[in-house]
């Protein structure tokens, strides 16, 4: 909650051009929230992993149970995968934010061959889980590559158990699941990017910044706006679960709320840096 309201609050200050010293220090704060919400779900990622943990006092096992529901999902849907794919994504796109910011500490840049191609990697999955979750939907679940492909996933997510069937989605989760698409489009966004960084290093980045003094603005903020996305759907995602709304109510809010930490401010940094960034030519600079 408190990283979506620094969300908020810098999709604000884009909307007005307020780039600044103060602009930098609520991405750095938004970088320390992100990294603490992805070692938060490492831990849940982890205890979910735990099989063989057990309660000391009647033997009953823990972990799993105790934070992820039993029941389970199709494909993204389902409550351990949504919890993989929020880490992962928040992790890859909190690098991408930071690589690209002025705050950059020069050290970071020293593992851009390993970390490039690692957030690649989870950008590609952000988009190809949702796009598999629901082709397996609007093909009437006849597809047995991506039914196995999908029983992988969630079966990975879980720990590595066996997933014998998975169950069809509900109206509202195939809206939940294209909402995840197109947070996964967001990520594709960055991959380009990504790319040309692991390849071609500081060096680039360096020429980049010279010739476009506002790419380090416009690269920062919109990585850390899919993080925003993320997060706020990991809030209307446990907020659904522990019954504060019905989901009902909670994904059309949502989905405002990923318009005013997304489009609008984003839309609004084009037009205050138009004049000094480059939208496509930068990669090949």
């Amino acid at each position: 909650v408190l990283l979506t309201t620094v969300g908020l609050l810098l999709s604000t200050r884009n909307v007005f051009g307020r780039f600044d010293e103060s602009y930098l220090e609520f991405e750095n704060m938004s970088y320390l929230l992100g990294i603490t919400v992805v070692v938060l779900d490492i831990q849940l990622i982890l205890q979910m992993m735990r099989r063989d943990a057990r309660d000391d006092s009647n033997g009953d096992e823990v972990g799993l149970q105790e934070t992820i529901s039993p029941n389970g999902r199709c494909g993204v849907i389902d409550d351990a995968t949504v919890h993989v794919y929020g880490a992962t994504y928040t992790a890859a796109a909190t690098w991408w934010s930071l690589r690209t910011s002025m705050s950059c500490p020069s050290l970071i840049g020293d593992f851009d061959h390993i970390l490039g191609p690692l957030s690649l990697s989870i950008f590609l999955f952000s988009i190809t889980a949702p796009l598999l979750t629901l082709i397996h939907h609007y093909t009437d679940y006849q597809s047995k590559l991506v039914d196995r492909i999908l029983k992988t996933i969630v079966g990975l997510a879980r720990g590595g158990v066996t997933v014998d069937q998975l169950p069809r989605l509900s109206d509202l989760e195939v809206y939940r699941a294209t909402s995840l698409f197109v947070i996964g489009v967001i990520a594709c966004t960055y991959a380009p990017g990504t790319l040309t960084m692991t390849l071609r290093g500081q060096d680039w980045w360096s020429r980049v910044m010279e010739l476009h003094p506002g790419q380090s603005w416009i690269e920062s903020t919109t990585a850390l706006f899919g993080v925003y996305a993320t997060q706020a759907s990991m809030v209307a995602h446990r907020a659904g679960k522990k019954g504060v709304a019905t989901y009902a109510q909670i994904v059309p809010a949502f989905t405002l709320l990923c318009l005013a930490l997304t489009i609008f401010p984003t839309i609004s940094s084009v037009y205050w840096l138009g004049d000094q960034i480059s939208l496509v030519e930068f990669y090949g600079e």
